[in-house]
């Protein structure tokens, strides 16, 4: 089992900033453990029932030979997931720049204190500052500040207070300051490791227009609707079959926004789903989405 397909698991954590952590080798532990996880729990004074996104999965483990990932340092903050990227090709990605000069630092936004690698607010001034990056609307993007360095902090999912968390695709587009289809540059599909563009980019107008408008519409569900929908009438023994061939379905599709910013969603065609990373949400594909996605994917 892959280390992005477990955290994928327990709660939407982009795979690449997993791939990220494990370029940092630590001192070895005996086991792994979902610290990010119980670190929000404690951050929000609550319990927080982390979704099963439906993915391929077992029970992770480490020879002696392997490194086990590095801290993910996280922040809860506004309801959002947000983790400190420092990974130059990661931040390319994303399109952000490797280096963060003085005027891409805006104005405070928020104190912070770090405990198990959680940052967490702080009604007191503290030496970790949260910054707003002036480069970029909505709330995609922090800058953190914290021993004379600067980091980006970047925007991995909602927060889910049950298994069937769920939200519309205008959540997503508000946190990345998408208020029209005026705001999407270019769609496009790229490899599963988002490092190649499969196909043509969308970048006409109409065709933008249309996938905006349809995607509004998208009925949103949470991961247990989900399952119950996907799994309905079908015998037990062959559900893992079915899981595989879900997972397998995946198309990785990349959307641009005005800003320069570029954020990812899974389509899954032959079954007719659509998965936002950012929401822990499920989308039924409908006819004009399925229309669109017909025209536009290779």
């Amino acid at each position: 089992m892959k280390d992005y397909e477990i955290l994928d698991a327990v709660g939407g954590i982009d795979p690449a900033f997993v791939n990220d952590a494990a370029e940092k080798p630590v001192k070895k532990k005996p086991a792994f453990r979902f610290q990010w996880a119980a670190a929000v729990c404690a951050l929000l004074a609550m319990v927080l029932i982390i979704p099963a996104v439906l993915r391929k999965g077992g029970t992770p483990s480490y020879d002696d030979g392997e490194q086990p990932l590095a801290p993910i340092r996280l922040l809860a903050f506004n309801g959002l997931l947000y983790e400190a990227v420092e990974n130059p090709a990661l931040l390319k990605q994303h399109g952000l720049p490797e280096t963060i000069t003085e005027d891409m630092a805006g104005p405070h936004v928020s104190w912070l204190i770090l405990e198990n690698d959680t940052y967490q607010e702080s009604t007191a001034a503290t030496d970790i500052e949260l910054l707003a990056y002036t480069k970029a609307d909505g709330r995609s993007v922090y800058i953190l500040h914290e021993n004379d360095t600067y980091t980006f902090m970047l925007f991995c999912n909602i927060l889910a207070y049950d298994s069937n968390t769920c939200s519309p695709f205008e959540t997503l587009y508000a946190v990345y300051g998408i208020n029209s289809a005026d705001d999407l540059v270019s769609i496009a599909e790229t490899d599963w490791n988002r490092n190649k563009t499969i196909g043509k980019m969308i970048t006409e107008r109409s065709e933008i227009e249309t996938f905006y408008e349809a995607s509004l519409k998208l009925e949103p569900y949470g991961n247990d609707d989900f399952q119950a929908q996907l799994f309905d009438g079908i015998e037990e023994e062959k559900q893992t079959q079915i899981h595989s061939e879900f997972a397998d379905d995946c198309r990785t599709v990349r959307l641009e926004t005005a800003d320069g910013r570029y954020f990812w969603i899974d389509v899954h065609p032959s079954f007719g789903w659509i998965y936002g990373r950012g929401t822990l949400s499920y989308y039924p594909v409908s006819e004009e989405m399925n229309i669109w996605l017909q025209a536009n994917l290779h």
